[in-house]
């Protein structure tokens, strides 16, 4: 590729190596302009299949949209913002998720280190690093700089499983990938080219289906309690969601998932469906098997079990049947059963797909219940003076009061032991002058 002309370069003023501090987020000020039009930009469209954002022209030459390896005369900071770009833009358009993404990302930025990625704008840094962890590529935002972040996840040479808090922790920021995670199909079916040549997206076959199945059971052999049992307080679609993720990224969809899902049960749930589902000798795609699994474990009769014990939370209650822990621990106890009951009456949302989220008591809610249930209990009233605007807030603020009023009622009964134990000795002393007890 030829060296860049001065008439190509941007007109905004170049960033400094890791990042430039002009752009902190993906906006771009009205007031930056690369000099190139609209048609410049419908031109490049055409010519490459992929669109450059309008918010990101302004930082991009459009003349190098489209070339995304490194020059022979070395990468310098707009070869380096368009290769990034241009080549999301690419994994958006084939549509790529989870195992199969990371493996083009490393693919494609395997020459780079950390000297590649200092040019990297900040803004554009932020915006590539939400996509991918969007898109269920595991990305460790602790490590600083982000250069750096981006060489070790290049370098790390194997893709990474996320854990259940990674992934919990993910979701809370990035709502998209649970959206992602809940769309059984792709957004697009057809394969982007660039001008330079990108290996194929990697497609299952029956051998390559048995392999993934098992690298993904060794993942549920690690962590038991991802399984569903059918147990008590146990939902299945609460499980799911987890089961569908672990799924994609091994590269499992469609009929992988059906293959899989016994891999997810335990115990009786687990039972019953290979003697009812998979044991029927019928073929049952996901939506089916989920269907019969929860039928027979989540009956509406146990769910009416779920409402009502919610409703009969009482704090006090439990520390009469708990007269041997503190009021702390009980109150702990109330809360871990409560949390569990409001995954436990959750209603599924409507939705055709196999993979259903739950919608579940808001924030707001959960607050209103939890001091509710602490009502009946001396001193938890104080809450009313300054309550905390969560859930968590107000769970802590709660566990507070119980112990101050736990250490003022203990300060009180030894107060009542002494002045016990003095009363006799004051009598002894009015009745008897002699006794020397003054």
């Amino acid at each position: 590729m030829a060296a860049q002309s001065a008439s190509q370069r941007l007109e905004t003023t170049p960033s400094p190596p890791g990042g430039s501090e002009d752009v902190l987020s993906g906006d771009v000020s009205p007031s930056s302009t690369s000099g190139h039009t609209t048609s410049d930009w419908d031109e490049v469209a055409r010519r490459t299949r992929i669109e450059c954002p309008v918010r990101w022209q302004p930082l991009i030459n459009p003349a190098l949209w489209g070339n995304w390896t490194i020059p022979a005369e070395g990468l310098n900071e707009d070869h380096a913002n368009v290769a990034v770009m241009f080549l999301m833009g690419t994994y958006e358009a084939e549509d790529l998720f989870g195992r199969y993404l990371w493996a083009r990302f490393c693919e494609d930025f395997a020459d780079w280190g950390e000297t590649e990625f200092q040019y990297i704008r900040r803004g554009i840094f932020i915006a590539f690093r939400n996509f991918l962890i969007t898109n269920g590529v595991y990305l460790n935002r602790e490590i600083t700089p982000m250069r750096r972040l981006f060489a070790m996840a290049v370098d790390q040479g194997k893709f990474h499983i996320w854990t259940k808090e990674e992934l919990e922790e993910a979701i809370d920021e990035f709502p998209k990938l649970n959206d992602r995670l809940n769309d059984p199909m792709p957004r697009r079916q057809e394969t982007v080219t660039p001008p330079n040549p990108i290996s194929p997206q990697p497609q299952d076959d029956p051998g390559d289906i048995k392999k993934k199945i098992e690298t993904l059971q060794r993942t549920y052999e690690k962590d038991p309690s991802m399984k569903y049992g059918g147990e008590k307080y146990e939902i299945l679609d609460n499980k799911a969601l987890a089961f569908k993720f672990e799924c994609d990224i091994n590269g499992l969809n469609d009929k992988g998932y059906a293959m899989a899902f016994n891999r997810m049960l335990k115990g009786e749930a687990r039972d019953f469906y290979l003697q009812n589902v998979n044991g029927s000798g019928a073929e049952f795609d996901i939506k089916t098997a989920m269907t019969m699994v929860r039928d027979r474990f989540e009956t509406k009769q146990r769910r009416q079990e779920y409402i009502t014990e919610l409703r009969r939370l009482d704090l006090a209650r439990m520390m009469r049947h708990n007269p041997d822990k503190t009021p702390e621990e009980v109150f702990n106890l109330l809360a871990k059963k409560f949390e569990l009951l409001v995954i436990a009456t959750a209603t599924l949302s409507a939705t055709d797909g196999p993979f259903q989220r739950l919608t579940a008591m808001n924030d707001a809610q959960k607050k209103e219940h939890l001091i509710n249930a602490c009502s009946d209990v001396a001193d938890t009233q104080l809450i009313a003076i300054n309550e905390a605007e969560t859930y968590e807030g107000v769970k802590s603020q709660l566990r507070d009061i119980l112990s101050r009023s736990r250490t003022k009622h203990a300060s009180q009964h030894v107060a009542a032991k002494v002045q016990n134990y003095t009363d006799p000795m004051l009598r002894v002393a009015t009745m008897c002058p002699s006794s020397g007890i003054a």
